[in-house]
């Protein structure tokens, strides 16, 4: 590679544009990001920065979502300023947190801040990652080659896992297509949970409506499930039909012993299930709102701003989630008392909120500036409402 930089280079960024062009040279076509960040050492992220940097700076162009996309349009002998080749370097050693960050949004990349806090340190991980299908999280990197992102989420995954105390539960949010790819990934127990919202439409009418999200729960050992704290409401035709009955006693599938059994209805509702049914940030959803369906709607359908969910404020945000969906999770987890909630990707604070409503402390990451500012007031206008045990 000629010792030549732009100025408006870092030597890193030339070093990695000299490679792509002599990688390009001699295979005749364009690596792969995890090629180069192999040859580099560093991680795939790293590389995506420094392409996306290139890119912007019209020295190359990268299809979207193409793998070997990469074309370059400048050479290393069009480019102006000397310089003194120097090698890139694996990423920097990151200084451990002397004190855990609680109740603060931290502004910066996740996979360097999660590497800064001790193991064993979190009871509670809640992660709503880009889900990489071109949403606008305001960073570019929510559409990638499915082998890139699953790189980069291994590497959050296994931090995670690090730094999740032995009986922590770890929550992923993602569309089952995505998280298909992360399950395999993910080297302790892990179960699926479903978010079934009943209020969204998606925009497409060519193909099955989605209506839920999964949801990967993840431990290590035994984890803290607090499953009265969680209980759901009975359903009508259990309230009305065996609650309170009592069915003879008969040997055979129900009773090995041969005793009666009395239905009782709990106290506190029905056991959890695995489906959680929550509506979606999104208002318009009604029965008089379904204007195909209405008898009392006009022939014209106006279009209404998006109404608050139960006390959560509509912010910018592609995914946002309800807080009482974010509750939910950290109330069957949370230890009995100084819970730690670790938040990697804060968006505009849900998960950080339902921590602070609910009286346990949260750490929160967050890369985009807009966002942490979104998030600091949200969690600022919340006060703790209701303390576990």
């Amino acid at each position: 590679m000629p010792n030549l930089l732009n100025s408006q280079l870092t030597k890193k960024q030339a070093e990695v544009f000299g490679y792509l062009e002599e990688f390009q040279q001699k295979e005749k076509y364009s690596p792969a990001l995890k090629n180069v960040a192999d040859h580099f050492d560093v991680s795939v992220p790293t590389i995506f920065q420094h392409v996306d940097y290139l890119e912007r700076k019209g020295y190359l162009v990268k299809e979207k979502g193409v793998k070997y996309s990469i074309r370059l349009l400048k050479t290393m002998s069009d480019i102006a300023l000397t310089f003194s080749q120097e090698e890139i370097k694996p990423e920097i050693t990151v200084t451990e947190y002397k004190k855990l960050p609680l109740n603060k949004i931290i502004l910066g990349d996740a996979l360097i801040e999660l590497k800064k806090l001790p193991s064993e340190s979190c009871d509670v991980i809640v992660v709503d990652p880009p889900y990489n299908i071109g949403k606008d999280f305001g960073n570019n990197i929510d559409r990638r080659e499915m082998s890139e992102y699953v790189s980069w989420c291994k590497e959050w995954i296994n931090q995670c896992i690090r730094v999740m105390k032995p009986n922590g539960t770890m929550f992923i949010y993602g569309f089952s297509e995505i998280l298909a790819y992360l399950s395999v990934e993910i080297p302790i127990n892990k179960r699926w949970l479903i978010w079934h919202y009943t209020n969204k439409n998606v925009a497409s009418l060519n193909f099955w409506q989605r209506s839920h999200e999964s949801i990967i729960c993840a431990w290590k050992d035994k984890p803290v499930f607090n499953r009265d704290e969680v209980r759901e409401p009975y359903t009508e035709g259990f309230l009305k039909g065996a609650a309170g009955k009592t069915r003879k006693g008969t040997m055979g599938r129900f009773s090995s012993s041969g005793k009666e059994t009395t239905y009782n209805a709990h106290a506190g509702g029905a056991l959890p299930r695995d489906v959680i049914k929550i509506p979606a940030l999104a208002g318009g959803a009604g029965m008089n709102e379904r204007w195909f369906m209405c008898r009392t709607c006009k022939d014209i359908f106006e279009p209404r701003k998006l109404k608050n969910h139960l006390g959560h404020n509509i912010e910018k945000h592609p995914t946002q989630k309800p807080l009482e969906l974010s509750k939910k999770l950290i109330m069957s987890a949370s230890p009995k008392k100084d819970g730690v909630v670790l938040v990697p990707f804060v968006g505009t604070g849900a998960e950080c909120a339902a921590a602070k409503t609910l009286g346990q402390n949260y750490i929160g990451f967050e890369i985009n500036p807009d966002y942490v500012k979104m998030a600091e007031k949200y969690i600022g206008s919340i006060k703790t409402v209701q303390k576990l045990f």
